[in-house]
């Protein structure tokens, strides 16, 4: 086994000073192309007379064709008169470019034959240098944006192989031997994704960036090479937008933990524990949590021998269960949702080793809610409980059930509490901007007013511009009142000093306990499949909105409950659902008492 380590290890190296020294010959030529194309261009230009122009060509060794374009030509600079030979920014002679090299010798003819000034760039500070073309050459370029691309690209590949064997082999939870001294948590993070993403990310900037200055210049004059060159640029784009998900899906959904019961998880026993998410899962969500394990193999030729090269292997899956759930549990301090789970696996099955067999639990969220999604590598051995008849260890999922309590609730939300010296207490309560929603409802209102702003530039009629006008104005006042939206609630021995809405347009009432005696919950906003609801507080005289932007139903339902249990102090009455006219009827009513 180290012998076959050893030579691997050896092969990297030998394959990454290869492939490294070309890369890093191409990188070379590409940046010095831009170097000097960037020096000349702050070179004057003077008219040159040409004395000679040809197109010479030779064979190289294989019987091919190379051409050079060559010419010789006098200018002037500054009084001084001067003799040039170099005709393009390139100097290593005849290539088999015969493309460029034949039309800059046509071109060069043309002045010669009609005895115009050709033009000519001299470098002010050393004016015996001089050239004729000082443009980048596309067809070099994208030559050697090819060989840096695939050379570089196979040496970055073997070093992160590399890197992630070293790391593999010495992570101890691969380890049979050490893996009852691990810890029984282990975190998958969406933002793990874009380290893993950045080398290649700075390899392809680097790549793209002389291509991206060259690229401008050759679609405007339509070479076909722009859009080959393109490519690379493209790729570093959607490099970008991959790290740019990854960070949104970490800012929604943060790091997931999963906690087994017991460490390692046993072949021939029990795989059990729960999946910690700090997305808040409503009620009845039905999470779909997935055990699988797969084993890299070798493929075989036709003569039945392994194949030696990295492309020669496959992924096998040798098992894999799945559960749907849809229990609502909550760790302590009511900070996400916890999903448990619970795997029998047969005895035949092969145990973790390291960069050949993984055993791989998923966690996906399935129809309406907020989406959830995580996937982390476990630890799974043959011990010495394999094969015995023992139940489910529950002590870990038991931990974690239980009613919350109503400030636990509450806080989960977001709710802020302060307890005074005088015996009050003070709720603050924002409202829940989900970032989905907000950034729906925000391209919505800059769409909006976008498109009324250019039926106005553009003389549309004034009815239009009137209604998309006062669209836009109803879409972004609800945008500032959603943001600027806040409650204060101070709550006393005997009353409840409610302040509600937007900052700059709250309501503030000072209402008795006992006088709340309705407690409702209305839908404000639907996305997709996702409902956003408000909830109320309701006197016979007042409604006052205490919660916004709940996703789902149930979740406000227990949100109110808990809102009433802080501020009324009794057990809540039934929760009612209403709408946006039974509102209406409601406020029409209290006007006419």
């Amino acid at each position: 086994m180290c012998k076959e380590y050893t030579l691997s290890q050896s092969w990297r190296m030998l394959a990454l000073i290869a492939f490294g020294t070309v890369a890093v010959g191409a990188f070379g030529i590409l940046y010095w192309n831009v170097i000097t194309c960037y020096r000349m261009s702050g070179w004057d230009e003077v008219p040159a007379r040409l004395t000679s122009v040809n197109l010479s060509s030779r064979k190289n060794q294989k019987g091919s064709n190379s051409y050079r374009a060559e010419a010789t030509y006098d200018y002037q600079y500054r009084g001084q008169a001067y003799s040039g030979d170099r005709v393009g920014i390139h100097t290593w002679g005849h290539d088999g470019f015969r493309g460029w090299q034949r039309n800059t010798a046509t071109r060069l003819r043309k002045y010669q034959k009609q005895r115009q000034p050709c033009p000519c760039f001299v470098n002010p500070s050393n004016p015996a240098q001089s050239v004729l073309d000082r443009e980048m050459r596309p067809s070099i370029m994208l030559l050697v944006t090819v060989f840096a691309g695939i050379f570089g690209g196979i040496g970055l590949s073997e070093v992160s192989r590399w890197r992630a064997v070293l790391r593999r082999d010495a992570d101890p939870q691969n380890s049979a031997s050490t893996s009852e001294q691990l810890s029984n948590e282990f975190c998958s993070a969406p933002i793990d994704s874009v380290w893993r993403w950045l080398p290649a990310f700075f390899f392809f900037a680097l790549l793209a960036a002389p291509t991206a200055i060259l690229l401008p210049s050759e679609l405007r004059a339509g070479n076909a090479v722009a859009i080959l060159l393109s490519i690379v640029p493209a790729i570093t784009f959607l490099i970008v937008l991959i790290c740019c998900w990854a960070v949104f899906r970490q800012l929604i959904e943060g790091t997931t933990i999963v906690k087994l019961a017991s460490v390692p998880g046993v072949i021939g026993g029990h795989v059990s524990g729960v999946v910690c998410t700090k997305r808040d899962l409503s009620p009845g969500t039905v999470t779909v949590i997935k055990l699988r394990c797969d084993e890299t193999k070798r493929k075989h030729d036709q003569a039945g021998h392994q194949r030696k090269s990295h492309s020669g292997t496959q992924a096998v899956m040798h098992w894999s269960d799945e559960q749907e759930l849809a229990a609502d549990l909550t760790p302590a301090g009511g900070d996400g949702s916890a999903i448990p789970f619970d795997f029998f696996v047969p005895d035949d099955l092969p145990e973790t080793q390291p960069g050949k067999v993984q055993w791989v639990i998923t966690a996906r969220s399935n129809g309406r809610g907020p989406r959830f999604q995580s996937q982390c590598e476990i630890p799974v051995f043959i011990t010495k409980d394999s094969g015995l008849s023992r139940e489910n260890d529950e002590s870990l999922v038991a931990a974690l059930q239980g009613d919350l309590t109503p400030q636990q609730r509450l806080r989960s939300h977001g709710v802020r509490f302060d307890d005074k010296s005088d015996g009050s207490k003070r709720l603050r309560i924002r409202g829940q901007m989900s970032f989905v929603p907000m950034a729906v409802l925000a391209a919505t209102m800059i769409a909006t007013d976008v498109a009324c702003f250019a039926l106005f530039h553009r003389g549309a009629s004034w009815l239009l511009v009137g209604v998309v006008g006062i669209l836009g104005a109803l879409l972004t006042w609800g945008f500032l009142h959603t943001l600027m939206w806040g409650c204060r609630i101070v709550v006393t021995e005997d009353s409840a000093q409610l302040r509600s809405g937007a900052t700059l347009f709250c309501g503030s009432y000072n209402i008795r306990r006992a006088d709340f005696c309705r407690l409702y919950v209305r839908m404000g906003t639907q996305i997709g499949n996702a409902q956003y609801y408000k909830v109320y507080l309701a006197t016979d005289e007042h409604a006052i909105h205490v919660g916004k932007g709940i996703l789902g139903k149930e979740r406000a339902e227990l949100y109110g409950e808990a809102i009433w249990h802080e501020v009324v102090g009794t057990d809540p009455p039934p929760v009612e659902q209403r709408s946006f006219s039974d509102e209406k009827r409601e406020r029409a009513r209290r006007r006419s008492h």
